[in-house]
C-alpha cells in the first residue's frame, strides 16, 4: 500500500510538472479585497481555452499550497489596492514571501509576467500595491511579456482593463511562439473571446469558436424572420453571426417595426439615450463579450421548512477587513445634527457595546455595519422578475449539471437552503453598477430584438462611450435597466452568479473609549441619489436603512432635551440592534507623545473622528496630561443649518483642549464687506498660511485629513504645499518634497472616501 501511495504521489507530481511545461499553459493569480480583481481573473480564465490557452486560476493567498511561483515560467496577475495603498488581505502572505531580503536577485529570473493593477486616483497612493508587487518581482529578475496596466475605478475599471485583456491574448501567443522559436504573430492579429456561429434548438449557441484567426469577442449581426415569434427574433441577434448573408441592423429595425415589436420610446428619434443609439453605433457589427457560462441551479421546494431568521449572516462567510466577531449591539441613541432645511441630513448614532468584548478601539479606528438592502426595493425587484409567488418559498442551490464553467463552486456567502427574498435582502448587492459582462447576460434574456441589440451595443467594444455615458456615469443598477428594457427578465440563478456580495459599510468612530466607556459613536450623511432619466430615486443602502431604523429615536441638536437625556431614555425604551465588527486598526491615531502638535482638517462629516480625538484628549486633560498645540480647520455649508458638533467644539476651545478653531461656510456671505470670503477649509489654510507653515515646518506637527477624496483632500494637499512655500520662501518642488517626506514619516495621515 505504501508503494502504491508513493507511486501515485510521484505520478501526480510529474503530471503537474508536465502541465507546467505545456506549450500554452499559464498561471493566473488574483488578489482581491471586494471581488473586482477576482471577477476579472475569472473572466480571463473562462476565455483562455477559447483563445487556445490553458490557465490555472488561484488566489494569491494559496501561495505554496496550490501554486509555487518559483516553478512557474508564465504568470498573469490581477491585484487591487486597499486602505492607504495596502495589499488586499488575500495577497499579504504572497507579498511577505517575495519581499524577503534573503532572496537572491535571480530568484524569479525564469518568470515572465503580465500585471493588471486596480486602484482609484481619488486616493493618494493610486495602485500602490500592484506597483510595489511589480517592483519586487522585477528586483528578483522577473520580466514582463505584456504591458503593465493600472485600471482606475474613478473613471471605470473597464476603460483600461478591457483593452489590456484583449491585448493579453496576442501577447500570450507571441510569448509562447517565441519560446517555441516559431514566427511571431503580428500585433494586429485580433484576439478571440467568443464567436457565436451556430444555432441550437432554442436559437442560441453559446459554444465558443475554436478558430483563433476569427474576429475578437462576439461579432453580432442581426437577422429576423418576420414570421418568427418575438423570442426567436431576439435570439437570432445572438445566434446569427459571421455567415456573410445576414441583414443589416437597419433592415432588422425596419422589419421588427413592421412586425410591431419596436420598444416604446418617447424620447426624440434623433437623440441617443440609454435605450436608443445613433449611427455609426447603430449600423455596425458588434464585438461583444462572450456570454458568461451558467453554473448554478435554483430549485424550489414548497414543502421544505426554512427559518431564515436563524441563518448566520451571509452564510457565516467571513467579511473582508473583519478583525473581530460580528456583534449584535443596541442602538442607544440617535441625534440629527442638522436642521430640517439643511441640504443634507446628518445623523449621530450611539451604540451600546458593553457586551461586545472584542470591540475595544482607539479614536480614529473604524468599524463596519452589516446592512440589508431596502425591503421595498427588494419587493419591487422580485415583482419585476416575476417571482412574487416564489420569493418566500424555500429553494435548494446546487451546481448546474453539465456546466462548462471552470472551477465552479457555490458562492460562499449565499446559503444553499434559503429563500430568494432572503438572499436579495441580505446577501447580494442589488445596487451594484452594471458591468459589461452583466449587460451581456441581460441581453441573453431579452426577448425584444431592438432592446437586445441596444444592450449588446452598450456592452460592446464599439459602444464603450455609450456605456460610460448611460451606464457608468449615472450609476444605473439592475432595477433601472429592467425598467428601461421591459422585455428583459433574467433568471434568479444568473443574478446569484453575477451580482457581487453585499458589502458592510465602514464608518469612523467619533468617540473615545476613555471618555465614553462601553459606547461607540459615529456620524454620517444620509446619501441621497436623485432621480434622473432611467434612474430611480433612492437613498444610500446603509445610511437610508439606519435613518429608517432610528426614526422613532431621533432627536435634534436644536431640541430642548440634551443628548445625555435622550440616550438614557433610548436605552430604556429601544431594543433596535445592528450587526457590527471591528476593522483592522488603522494608522489614523493620535501621536503616542501627547506633546506633539496636531493639525486637524475635516469639513462636513470629516469632522467625526476628530470629535473622538478631542474627547479623548479632553478626558486626559482632566487627568493632568499636558498637550502640544492643536488646530482644527472645519467647514460646512451654512453656520445655522449644518455646523456639526458646534457645542462640543466650543467646549473644547473653552477648556483649552483645542487651541485654535478655524471655520468656513461655503454658502454664507461674510458678515461685513471687509471680511474675506472663506468658502472652504483650503481657503482658510491659505489665509492662515503663516500659522500653518510654522506648525508644519518648525513644530513637527502631525497632520490629519478626513473627508472627501475626490476634491477636498487634493485641494488641502495643494494648500499645505503653498503655505510651506510662502512661509519658507521655497520652490514648489522643495515644498512638495517636504510634504512627501511628512507622508513617508507618517506625519501626514488621511482618512478619505469617495
Amino acid at each position: 500500500l505504501g508503494s502504491i501511495r508513493r507511486f501515485s504521489s510521484f505520478l501526480f507530481n510529474n503530471l503537474r510538472v508536465m502541465g507546467r511545461m505545456s506549450k500554452s499553459r499559464f498561471l493566473l493569480l488574483y488578489g482581491s479585497q471586494t471581488g473586482q480583481a477576482k471577477a476579472i481573473a475569472e473572466e480571463i480564465h473562462e476565455n483562455s481555452e477559447t483563445n487556445g490557452f490553458i490557465s490555472e486560476l488561484h488566489c494569491l493567498s494559496e501561495t505554496e499550497r496550490k501554486f509555487d511561483i518559483t516553478r512557474e515560467p508564465c504568470v498573469v496577475i490581477i491585484v487591487s489596492t486597499t486602505g492607504e495603498g495596502d495589499a488586499p488581505e488575500t495577497a499579504s502572505k504572497f507579498f511577505r514571501r517575495i519581499r524577503k531580503r534573503t532572496l537572491p536577485t535571480d530568484h524569479l529570473s525564469h518568470l515572465n509576467y503580465a500585471l493588471l493593477g486596480l486602484g482609484d486616483t481619488n486616493y493618494t497612493n493610486f495602485c500602490n500595491c500592484p506597483k510595489n508587487l511589480e517592483k519586487a518581482i522585477k528586483k528578483l529578475g522577473a520580466q514582463p511579456f505584456h504591458r503593465t496596466a493600472f485600471a482606475d475605478d474613478a473613471v471605470g475599471l473597464e476603460v483600461e482593463a478591457d483593452p489590456w485583456m484583449e491585448e493579453l491574448w496576442v501577447s500570450l501567443k507571441n510569448y509562447f511562439q517565441k519560446i517555441s522559436n516559431e514566427p511571431r504573430i503580428a500585433r494586429e492579429d485580433p484576439p478571440v473571446t467568443c464567436s457565436i456561429n451556430e444555432t441550437t434548438q432554442n436559437g442560441i449557441s453559446d459554444e465558443p469558436s475554436k478558430n483563433l484567426n476569427q474576429t475578437p469577442s462576439t461579432v453580432v449581426e442581426t437577422s429576423v424572420d418576420s414570421g418568427a415569434a418575438t423570442m426567436d427574433r431576439a435570439k437570432n441577434i445572438e445566434s446569427n453571426v459571421e455567415t456573410g448573408d445576414l441583414k443589416t441592423p437597419q433592415e432588422v429595425m425596419a422589419q421588427v417595426a413592421r412586425s410591431g415589436s419596436v420598444a416604446d420610446d418617447s424620447e426624440s428619434e434623433d437623440c441617443p439615450s440609454l435605450v436608443k443609439s445613433s449611427p455609426p453605433l447603430s449600423t455596425v457589427n458588434l464585438s461583444a463579450p462572450a456570454l458568461p457560462v451558467e453554473y448554478l441551479s435554483v430549485e424550489y421546494h414548497q414543502t421544505d421548512e426554512c427559518n431564515v431568521d436563524k441563518l448566520p449572516v451571509q452564510n457565516g462567510y467571513a467579511f473582508p477587513s473583519c478583525d473581530s466577531p460580528v456583534y449584535d449591539v443596541d442602538i442607544a441613541a440617535a441625534r440629527q445634527l442638522t436642521t430640517a432645511d439643511a441640504v443634507k441630513k446628518t445623523l449621530h448614532i450611539e451604540l451600546d457595546i458593553k457586551e461586545a468584548s472584542g470591540m475595544s478601539y482607539q479614536p480614529g479606528d473604524s468599524f463596519s455595519v452589516v446592512c440589508p438592502n431596502d425591503s421595498e426595493e427588494v419587493s419591487r425587484l422580485i415583482d419585476r422578475l416575476g417571482l412574487t409567488s416564489l420569493a418566500d418559498c424555500p429553494y435548494r442551490l446546487t451546481l448546474k449539471a453539465g456546466s462548462t464553467k471552470k472551477s465552479t463552486a457555490l458562492p460562499a456567502y449565499i446559503p444553499e437552503h434559503a429563500t430568494v427574498r432572503y438572499v436579495l435582502t441580505n446577501c447580494i448587492d442589488i445596487r451594484t453598477i452594471a458591468r459589461k459582462a452583466f449587460l451581456r447576460m441581460l441581453a441573453h434574456y431579452t426577448t425584444d430584438p431592438v432592446e437586445q441589440r441596444r444592450l449588446l451595443e452598450l456592452c460592446s467594444r464599439q459602444g464603450s462611450a455609450d456605456f460610460a455615458k448611460y451606464i457608468r456615469e449615472p450609476e444605473l443598477i439592475l432595477y433601472d435597466l429592467l425598467q428601461a428594457f421591459p422585455s428583459c427578465t433574467p433568471t434568479i440563478n444568473r443574478l446569484f452568479e453575477m451580482m457581487p456580495r453585499l458589502q458592510p459599510r465602514p464608518y469612523s468612530a467619533c468617540s473615545s473609549n476613555l471618555a465614553h466607556p462601553g459606547q461607540l459613536h459615529f456620524a454620517f450623511n444620509i446619501v441621497e441619489v436623485p432621480l434622473l432619466s432611467h434612474r430611480s430615486r433612492r437613498t444610500g443602502v446603509c445610511t437610508g436603512w439606519l435613518d429608517n431604523l432610528t426614526t422613532s429615536l431621533q432627536t435634534t441638536t436644536h431640541s430642548d432635551e440634551s443628548a445625555e437625556d435622550v440616550g438614557r431614555l433610548s436605552i430604556a425604551e429601544n431594543n433596535t440592534k445592528v450587526k457590527i465588527f471591528k476593522r483592522p486598526s488603522s494608522k489614523f491615531h493620535l501621536p503616542s507623545d501627547p506633546s506633539t502638535p496636531i493639525l486637524l482638517i475635516g469639513p462636513g462629516t470629516g469632522l467625526a473622528p476628530f470629535i473622538g480625538f478631542l474627547s479623548h484628549r479632553d478626558q486626559q486633560r482632566t487627568e493632568g496630561t499636558l498637550f502640544g498645540e492643536s488646530a482644527l480647520f472645519y467647514g460646512c455649508r451654512n453656520e445655522e443649518k449644518d455646523y456639526l458638533y458646534r457645542q462640543e467644539l466650543d467646549n473644547f476651545v473653552s477648556s483649552g483642549t483645542l487651541t485654535r478653531l478655524f471655520v468656513s461656510f461655503s454658502r454664507d456671505e461674510p458678515s461685513t464687506p471687509d471680511q474675506p470670503r472663506v468658502k472652504y477649509v483650503q481657503d482658510n489654510i491659505a489665509i492662515n498660511w503663516e500659522t500653518v507653515g510654522r506648525m508644519l515646518v518648525d513644530d513637527s506637527v502631525c497632520v490629519y485629513v478626513c473627508g472627501d477624496a475626490r476634491n477636498m483632500a487634493k485641494d488641502v494637499n495643494a494648500a499645505l504645499i503653498a503655505a510651506i512655500q510662502k512661509y519658507k520662501d521655497w520652490s514648489q518642488g522643495e515644498s512638495t518634497g517636504f510634504v512627501i517626506k511628512m507622508r513617508s514619516e507618517r506625519r501626514y495621515l488621511e482618512d478619505v472616501w469617495t
